[in-house]
């Protein structure tokens, strides 16, 4: 008999829970990025498809009355300049996000716990009530500590089989 990962054991512990929102990073999340190619953005940014496929996924599912279940969320280091750039260049990605905090610019960022309250302050979320979803374990630990469901994005993947674990997607 296996044992069971920390993931897993984590998922039946929580899986109670009513998740409302779910919150995403942008990179290696949804799109990679090369910085060498900087100042030219257009060529920065490469949306990862099955990123951008999850994303769709959860902004696509209803409740029996036909309302969304989950509302949609980025928070992002990148800058107000890269995240601009980015809502033109993928205004149809973009639209499937309620809001964006795009910390970049600001005093603090992840993993700071104040980037994390002030995003649940400023959509008026509860933290027991968001899945945060991002690429580095310690941006994960951060908002596992402020209330939050975390899963660290080392394969999509997984991700998507976390999602369906917790019926999400």
């Amino acid at each position: 008999m296996q044992a069971e990962s920390r993931e897993q054991k984590s998922l039946k512990q929580k899986d109670h829970v009513p998740y409302k929102n779910i919150i995403f990073d942008i990179g290696d999340v949804l799109f990679s990025y090369d910085t060498s190619y900087l100042p030219r953005l257009e060529r920065v940014f490469s949306p990862i498809g099955k990123g951008l496929e999850i994303a769709k996924r959860c902004h696509s599912q209803l409740h029996t009355s036909g309302t969304k279940k989950y509302r949609l969320f980025i928070l992002s280091n990148f800058s107000q300049e890269y995240v601009h750039f980015l809502e033109q260049a993928f205004s149809d990605t973009f639209s499937l996000f309620e809001g964006i905090v795009a910390s970049g610019g600001m005093e603090y960022k992840k993993p700071d716990s104040r980037i994390y309250h002030h995003t649940l302050d400023m959509y008026g979320l509860q933290a027991s009530e968001c899945i945060f979803i991002d690429d580095k374990q310690s941006n994960i630990t951060a908002a596992q500590e402020v209330g939050m469901r975390g899963i660290v994005c080392t394969s999509l993947h997984e991700v998507e089989n976390i999602l369906e674990q917790l019926q999400i997607i």
